[in-house]
């Protein structure tokens, strides 16, 4: 604790503050006693309360406020059950933050109860209990429920004047009173809710009667309150409507005049022509027979000359109305002119792409569209570049949109999305340069390319409008499904954007008619398989390849692209089609100029290619920029709109029809396999697999239905090691807490080693079947890379398996074991060097050979169909286990658990259980350095829904739908996303999810390897760490349910052995796998049985020379403050650990030591072995595994972000050396 901390005086500091504290409400603006409804006596109170306690509690109250600040750690457990306490009750009263009395009281309340608790503290420590201390409680409780009532009935008096006065108030009165009414009432209630608590706790059955009795008056009387005011509003709001309605109409006494009718003439009865010339009121005797005569000639006389008043009146008001319709009309004109602009444009803006074409065609060449990465080289290029693309003869841009991700995309524009991510780029900001860009005088067609994943985190209506008003003219969308792109198409309509179908070489005829007629400017047609990029010759089936689409399109231009780099490419491509795409080779172009010279080197390609020039382009506005005409011919809005000037197209359900229909175009396959869970799922996947995914799906629901199939797979059954076996660890569950059986389903058995052999053979059967001859693959820890080249071997196929750098250095054992089984391995160095990306580049290489090649993705994840694939094959684990558990204890399990990467030992495992409501899913996933600190790997816990190679599901990204770098201790778990059925279950809450730190796996890899003589792979070791914590919460749900009969059953699957992990083990524990830091200090005499200390630190070479090298850093035990005894330990061991931080900062040894200990310390840990108390851990942050910031400083340790701030020194530092060197 800080000095200042412990200086305080304040007896609240051992508990966290009051939201709005008795001081806060101090210090805020004065007001009268009556506003303020509070005694001005409340200080007064609060220091009478508080005295009154220490008086009566005596030595023992002093005592408990000085252990307040100096012995928080012996009283750790009994606090935290007065704080929870305080929480609970303290909630309502925080609650009342406009009464000041209550807070006053809370503050009161919480001195009190705290001063007593600690004292209570003492006297039980010392065998005893003082029963006077608790009639001072009882006395603290009466005081304040005393207290609460004068409140009240403050309150209650205050309420009744308040409404008094509202009731004789006029209807416009200031709502300032209606305001403190209603203050007031909230107020009270609360306060009759506090007062109710008390009295349900008081034991006096006296006071608790008289308490009721006065608690069922304030409650009638706050209804009574309520009623009465909302009559009143209601009366109040009625008059108020009135006279506003009659304002509104203008309505006044029929003779008076308004601004609206100032043709009224001001007459009353004194003016009338029948009252008398006097002005008096007309009576029966005041006139002769003559007189009357007389009065009535003249009365006929005024009446003839107001009615010709009247008509004159009338005929002016008829004239002034014709020139009110007169402005009116032009107004609307003039609103139709608008609105005829505004619909010019956008049909401009709609038809620029295709007058672009028939431009091109009419001057009789290709037009040619370019693309470049927004943001690459630099941002501050970007619309230097678009206007020298228009200066070198560009018809079209397009900008491409960075993705962390473009599996699509070759080297050379993945480089160029990783330099413009580095350099900031989002989408926000390319459509800043396109604006930019338009009014610098841009007047060519823009289009925006990229995948899908971004504009689904801007969201798709906001980025449809937003590139409207930028200046874009459509979408090209690289990635989205049948079914989203024809909803997305519809929705670009709306905003008069054009959205770009591709097609590719292996576009079934089907499909190609389909998306050649959804096309409304151009179709962009892939001239080869593969990813982007130059090459140096043409596919030579092209010309047949446009020829099948130009048979579909109906008119519709194509532009090919993919391998177009040279003048005469682009000549001889656009011979036969009307426009050329190039992208990579202008994005190489860009990247060889010199800094600052990008917009020339491409000003100066474009030229050479197209062979002409464009005149640099003048400012002007986008509308017109928009067009080549200076000005946009007058369209009536209802041409703009009409529906037959749509061109005839597909509707909707139409379309989604024929994308989903049957080989035979006219039905649905009633055994299609279903696409999705619930939002998630899908095939957010290039063109160029649309047809091998279509075939990979037909192939696995014919052997799905095939018993021959499912009889051959099982004839491995004994080659692979199945079925696997499952038994209990008893060890285990002892050290779970002994009140839970944990059983193990070992998959690590499995030839191979883990689970992944079942989803392997599965697949490589199907592909045989398919009459695929090579495999492909991904791997993160090198168990599927083991699985799938073992099975490759036994079936002489050629296997070739991605794995990231990273990995490969992590895993060399596997890699090792893949190669001597005959397969090669491709290290990935791209990106985060891990899973990830090693599945990015299995995906490209994939498409370039799709004829002869299937790619064995090795988790539930990836596009439709390979969730359904993975999980059938993987679900002989959830199968085997129901039944071996019904065999062993004639039920199923209470809770099955498993490690959560991509999710297929865990969608294994629970599948054959989400049915079984009685049998609870937990799955673990990665926490790395925890979900906090953002290096880690727990997806359903850390993410949100995106798209990541070619499935929607939970991903970890930013919020510019760009993904994140992954952290964990485990290769196989370090992936982005998760399998889309996980995502469902975790929506439904059909499954539960928790987290395990890489502290925490290697606590469970460590556990497992010495209770039951089991070495688990690193990954498995986060389930078990689960489960043993889901084991305590099974028990304490039986103590807390008065369950004492049969323990609860845990299964968990332990998917893989750790053979592999020993070394990366090892590593992350900073010494040789021959010895552990705790047995070290059990060596040295630190008494182990009591405690483990663990010191894990982040740079291993350095922590193995200062920890072993040094051999003096070892000193006596004995110089430590220590006590292994029961009743002393609670003080001691933080004693403990502060004297072995000072010793191994103060000692003379060598400054490696110091050094290491200064930068590399991460986490401090300290838990209880054998006493009873376990909950000894609460005394260290639990949460983080570190202590506080102050406290890391205070011992010169160093907080976590100066510990980073040094590591990134010091990797700076030694890349400097290496490169000198």
């Amino acid at each position: 604790m800080h000095a200042a901390a412990k200086n305080d005086t304040n007896t609240r500091a051992f508990f966290p503050p009051l939201p709005h504290s008795a001081d806060a409400a101090a210090k805020g603006p004065k007001q009268s006693p009556e506003e303020a409804r509070a005694p001005p006596t409340i200080k007064a109170e609060a220091d009478e309360v508080v005295e009154k306690v220490v008086k009566e509690a005596g030595e023992l109250g002093r005592d408990a406020q000085r252990a307040i600040h100096e012995a928080e750690e012996k009283v750790s457990k009994e606090a935290k059950k007065v704080k929870a306490t305080l929480k609970a009750d303290g909630q309502k009263l925080s609650e009342n933050r406009d009464n000041p009395v209550v807070v006053g009281n809370a503050v009161v309340w919480t001195i009190a109860t705290v001063a007593i608790a600690v004292g209570a503290y003492h006297k039980h420590a010392e065998g005893k209990l003082d029963w006077q201390l608790a009639g001072t409680v009882a006395g603290a409780v009466a005081a304040f429920g005393n207290t609460i009532f004068n409140s009240a009935l403050k309150q209650s008096n205050a309420l009744r004047k308040d409404l008094d006065a509202f009731a004789h108030a006029p209807a416009a009165a200031s709502p300032a009173l209606q305001g403190q009414i209603s203050t007031t009432l909230t107020s009270l209630s609360r306060t009759i809710e506090d007062y109710q608590f008390l009295t349900r706790s008081e034991t006096n059955a006296e006071k608790k009667d008289k308490a009721e009795e006065r608690l069922k008056n304030f409650k009638a009387d706050l209804l009574s309150y309520r009623a009465q005011f909302d009559q009143l509003k209601k009366e109040r709001d009625a008059a108020i409507n009135i006279s506003n309605r009659n304002e509104l109409l203008g309505r006044r006494p029929h003779n008076a005049p308004t601004p609206e009718n100032p043709y009224a003439h001001v007459s009353s009865q004194g003016n009338s022509a029948f009252a008398p010339a006097d002005g008096s009121a007309p009576t029966s005797n005041n006139f002769t027979a003559e007189e009357q005569a007389l009065r009535e000639q003249n009365f006929f006389q005024a009446a003839n000359s107001q009615l010709d008043e009247f008509l004159d009146r009338g005929r002016a008001v008829l004239g002034d109305l014709g020139q009110q319709r007169e402005i009116l009309k032009g107004t609307q004109k003039k609103l139709y002119n608008v609105a005829n602009t505004l619909g010019s444009t956008l049909a401009i803006m709609s038809q620029a792409i295709s007058d672009t074409f028939a431009r091109c065609k009419a001057e009789k060449r290709p037009a040619l569209v370019a693309y470049f990465t927004c943001g690459y080289p630099t941002i501050e290029d970007t619309v230097d570049i678009m206007l020298g693309m228009q200066a070198g003869g560009v018809d079209i841009i397009e900008v491409g949109i960075a993705f962390t991700d473009p599996i699509a995309d070759g080297p050379t524009i993945q480089k160029a999305n990783t330099v413009a991510l580095a350099n900031g780029v989002t989408t926000t900001i390319a459509l800043e340069q396109v604006r930019k860009a338009r009014k610098a005088g841009l007047r060519v067609p823009i289009i925006f390319m990229g995948y899908y994943n971004p504009l689904l985190r801007y969201g798709e209506d906001k980025m449809l409008r937003d590139c409207q008003q930028a200046g874009v003219n459509g979408f090209i969308m690289v990635d989205l499904p049948p079914e989203e792109a024809v909803k997305f198409r519809q929705s670009c309509r709306k905003y008069k954007l054009s959205y770009v179908p591709l097609i590719a070489p292996s576009t079934s005829d089907k499909r190609m008619k389909l998306l050649c007629k959804i096309a409304d400017s151009f179709i962009y047609v892939v001239s080869r398989m593969g990813v982007t990029g130059a090459t140096g010759s043409l596919n030579t089936k092209l010309p047949d390849l446009l020829a099948r689409v130009h048979q579909y399109s109906g008119g519709v231009p194509a532009a090919v692209g993919f391998g177009v780099s040279t003048r005469e490419h682009f000549q001889s491509v656009g011979s036969i089609a009307e426009g050329v795409v190039i992208g990579s080779q202008i994005v190489t172009e860009m990247g060889k100029a010199a800094t600052g010279q990008a917009a020339k080197a491409v000003q100066d390609y474009c030229s050479h290619i197209t062979g002409r020039t464009v005149e640099a382009a003048q400012p002007r506005p986008l509308a017109v920029a928009a067009s080549d005409k200076d000005t946009a011919p007058a369209v009536s809005v209802d041409s703009v709109i009409r529906d037959e000037d749509v061109p005839s197209e597909p509707g909707l359900a139409d379309q989604l029809d024929a994308l989903n229909a049957a080989s035979n175009g006219t039905a649905p396959n009633p055994d299609a396999i279903p696409s999705r869970f619930g939002q998630f799922g899908g095939q957010y996947v290039p063109e160029s697999l649309m047809d091998c995914l279509a075939e990979l799906e037909a192939g696995f629901s014919q052997a799905l239905n095939d018993p021959k199939f499912w009889e051959e797979y099982r004839s491995y059954y004994p080659y692979m090691g199945r079925p696997s076996s499952l038994h209990p660890a008893p060890r285990l569950s002892e050290a779970a807490g002994g009140r839970v059986n944990i059983y193990l389903k070992r998959e690590d058995l499995n030839h191979t080693g883990s689970h992944k052999i079942n989803n392997a053979l599965g697949q490589i059967l199907i592909a045989r079947r398919l009459g695929k001859t090579r495999i492909i693959a991904e791997t993160g820890a090198g168990q599927h890379g083991v699985a799938t080249a073992t099975v490759c071997a036994k079936f002489g196929m050629p296997c070739t398996i991605y794995m990231g750098a990273e990995d490969v250095r992590r895993q060399a054992l596997n890699v090792f074991r893949i190669k001597l089984l005959g397969a090669q391995v491709v290290a990935v160095e791209a990106g985060s060097r891990t899973l990830r990306d090693a599945v990015n580049e299995a995906l490209r290489a994939w498409v370039v050979d799709l004829d002869t090649t299937h790619y064995v993705i090795g988790s539930a994840i990836g596009p439709h169909p390979f969730p359904t694939i993975v999980r059938t094959f993987q679900s002989v684990i959830g199968k085997e286990t129901k039944e071996q558990m019904k065999e062993q204890i004639g039920r199923l399990p209470d809770a099955v658990v498993a490690c959560v990467g991509g999710g297929s030992n865990a969608v294994g495992m629970f599948y054959p259980f989400s049915n079984d409501p009685s049998v609870k899913l937990v799955g673990v996933e990665a926490a790395g350095d925890g979900i906090n600190t953002g290096r880690h790997s727990a997806t359903l816990l850390g993410g949100s829904i995106g798209v990541l190679h070619g499935v929607r599901t939970y991903i970890l990204q930013n919020e510019h739908g760009q993904v994140a770098d992954t952290h964990s201790v485990s290769a196989g778990l370090d992936y982005p996303g998760v399998g889309p059925e996980l995502s469902s279950w975790k929506d439904s809450n059909r499954a539960r999810f928790l987290s395990a730190t890489d502290a925490e796996a290697l606590i469970g890899f460590r556990t497992l390897s010495q209770t039951e003589g089991i070495i688990p792979a690193l990954e498995s070791s986060h389930a078990i760490w689960g489960a043993m914590q889901l084991a305590k919460e099974l028990a304490e749900e039986d103590d807390k349910n008065g369950n004492q009969g049969e323990k609860k059953n845990i299964v968990i699957c332990l998917s893989g052995r750790g053979d592999k992990d020993v070394e990366s083990v090892a590593e992350k524990a900073g010494i040789p796998c021959t010895i552990w830091f705790e047995d070290a200090l059990a060596y040295h005499g630190v008494p182990t049985d009591v405690f483990s200390l663990y010191i894990l630190v982040a740079d291993i070479e350095q922590a193995r020379e200062a920890m072993l090298d040094t051999a003096d850093w070892y000193f006596p035990m004995s110089e430590l403050a220590w006590s292994a005894s029961e009743n002393d330990f609670y003080p001691s061991l933080p004693t403990l650990i502060n004297s072995l931080i000072s010793k191994l900062l103060d000692a003379p040894h060598d400054t490696r030591l110091q050094r290491t200990m200064a930068l590399y310390v991460v986490y401090l840990y300290g838990h209880v072995k054998t006493l009873k108390d376990q909950n000894f851990v609460k005394h260290i942050k639990h949460e983080n595994r570190h202590f506080h910031d102050d406290a890391l400083a205070g011992y010169n340790i160093g907080t976590l972000p100066v510990i980073a701030e040094e590591r990134r020194l010091r990797d700076e530092m030694r890349y400097e050396g290496e490169k000198n060197r």
